[in-house]
């Protein structure tokens, strides 16, 4: 316990002292990946206890005990992933404070972005391109083969649907409510995803916390903690009411979480390279980048690439690899680096996260100067809202193509309102 308190501490710690000076600063690098980190930590810790999900003994991953018959549950240990997790998330804040301040330092930041308009341009000409693009972007990921030859990347083309709705949120109401309409039709009947609703409801809530959320001010106004508190009850008997609707009702409440489990592959990795289980003739951040390109590009992956989240299940639990070939594992920020360096990999890895996360968020800030508008934080956003995700669940191929379809998605829509952008 006291290496997870220690682990949120680091992670969130640049973060908790924002919130003293009333920011809650949603778009820079010490906000949601710190944030994903300690989720995954918490969900496995709560899930070993709870055993909520009832998944074997202690919970550890689907039944690790008959997977990894060399990694004993009862003495397994999640000592030394955590930490590693603690060392990296020094690491981690160190390289994001390579181009920007500190999350808690980033009030004027914050003020002078807020004081930019959208955007300088035709908004008649933006609305149709928007409707436009809206209107066709999800059209190859349902009627192609999103499996064959790289098609892939159809996905993230229907998923940047989800950011056109916050794109358009202060330009015109009426354009974001129509939007809206498709983008959720498209999460629905499209990518039929329950995630991709979250897609959609998360750039809105980083956007609008971030331009018109004052933490001080909430906490000090009454009437706000009263809403805040109902708010909290509310939510504390819906979750519970599941768990005991799950226990004793027939309906299994446990399909509506999702579980996590890329801290729990990154501890079983950490285990089973101490006890020289992993053959690591092969690079997995090799394999990582691989799963980036597309194979009607490089032909030889159809051959030769193992999808890493495939091969999670093959090295780490060949059994269930056998008797179930389409099992998935997410990883970890961590993992891939671990995997072919050990720790000093783990730790690298976490600062070149953080200082690359970081650049970009500078970037965007001298973009937002330079053509005096909000509209390069718009392109921003597809990052830190599940480019993010994706990275902390160590999926750095999809934290790619989803961030870059996205942003270029958005951006087309921008340009179209012919902004000055030379």
């Amino acid at each position: 316990m006291t290496l997870i308190i220690l682990n949120i501490l680091v992670w969130l710690g640049p973060f908790f002292i924002s919130l003293r000076k009333g920011l809650v600063n949603t778009l820079h690098p010490q906000f949601i990946t710190p944030m994903f980190m300690i989720y995954f930590i918490l969900n496995s810790y709560v899930q070993e206890q709870t055993n909520w999900m009832q998944e074997g003994n202690r919970a550890i991953t689907v039944g690790v005990v008959k997977l990894l018959p060399e990694l004993d549950p009862i003495s397994f240990s999640f000592k030394s992933a955590y930490i590693i997790s603690l060392l990296a998330g020094i690491f981690f804040h160190l390289g994001s404070g390579i181009f920007n301040k500190s999350i808690y330092n980033s009030t004027n930041e914050h003020i002078l972005l807020n004081k930019k308009d959208i955007i300088y341009g035709n908004k008649v000409l933006l609305f149709l391109v928007t409707l436009i693009i809206s209107s066709i972007i999800w059209l190859p990921n349902y009627y192609f083969d999103t499996g064959a030859f790289g098609t892939f990347w159809t996905y993230p083309l229907a998923l940047s649907m989800c950011f056109v709705p916050v794109a358009v949120l202060g330009i015109n109401r009426i354009l974001f409510l129509i939007t809206l309409i498709i983008a959720i039709f498209v999460a629905s009947f499209v990518l039929k995803s329950k995630a991709a609703f979250t897609y959609i409801f998360m750039p809105i809530f980083f956007y609008v916390i971030f331009f018109n959320f004052n933490f001080i001010k909430f906490a000090s106004n009454k009437n706000n903690f009263k809403k805040f508190i109902l708010t909290f009850v509310v939510f504390l008997i819906l979750i519970s009411s599941l768990f005991i609707g799950n226990k004793y009702g027939k309906m299994d409440t446990r399909t509506f979480f999702r579980r996590d489990y890329a801290f729990e592959i990154f501890a079983i990795l950490v285990e089973s390279k101490k006890l020289g289980l992993i053959n690591n003739e092969k690079s997995w951040i090799k394999n990582e980048v691989m799963q980036a390109i597309p194979s009607i590009i490089l032909k030889s992956k159809r051959t030769t690439h193992i999808n890493p989240a495939k091969r999670v299940a093959i090295e780490l639990f060949p059994e269930t690899a056998i008797t179930r070939p389409n099992t998935y594992y997410n990883r970890h920020l961590l993992f891939a680096g671990y995997y072919d360096f050990g720790i000093f990999g783990a730790l690298a890895g976490a600062f070149l996260f953080g200082s690359l996360f970081s650049y970009f968020w500078k970037l965007t800030k001298e973009k937002v100067e330079k053509y005096n508008a909000k509209w390069p934080i718009l392109v921003y956003i597809p990052l830190p809202s599940f480019g993010a995700y994706f990275l902390a669940c160590g999926g750095y191929a999809y934290s790619i193509l989803n961030t870059l379809v996205a942003s270029v998605i958005l951006f087309i829509i921008f340009y179209s309102a012919r902004i000055r952008l030379s």
